[in-house]
C-alpha cells in the first residue's frame, strides 16, 4: 500500500475474509455514457468517473461486450481499463 492508494477498511476486511471486490460494468451502459460525454465534450470527466468506479476493484467484469465492436468506443475504453489495472499492486482481472 502506498500513500496515493490507501486501502479502505472495507476492502481490507473483505481481503481478510478471502472475498474480492467485483465491479460489473455493462458495455452497453458505458457506451451510452461515453456518447453522452463525447457529445457534451466531457470525455475527461467520463474517464475520471469510470476510473473511480474501478479503482478499488479486484476484478472488473464487462458484460454486453458486443458493444466493444465499435472502434471509437473500444479505443477509448481499453486503454483506460488497462491503465487502471496497471496501477494496482494486486492483480485486477478483466473479463472480456
Amino acid at each position: 500500500m502506498d500513500a496515493q492508494d490507501p486501502i479502505s477498511r472495507r476492502r481490507f476486511l473483505l481481503r481478510s475474509l478471502g472475498r474480492s471486490q467485483v465491479v460489473e460494468l455493462s458495455c452497453e451502459r458505458l457506451y451510452v455514457r461515453y456518447v453522452d460525454a463525447r457529445s457534451a465534450a466531457c470525455l475527461p470527466q467520463f474517464s475520471r468517473a469510470l476510473e473511480r468506479e474501478i479503482r478499488a476493484a479486484d476484478e472488473v467484469r464487462l458484460t454486453n461486450r458486443e458493444w466493444l465492436a465499435r472502434d471509437d468506443f473500444r479505443a477509448a475504453l481499453e486503454p483506460l481499463l488497462r491503465a487502471c489495472t496497471a496501477r494496482r499492486r494486486n492483480q485486477v482481472y478483466l473479463s472480456f
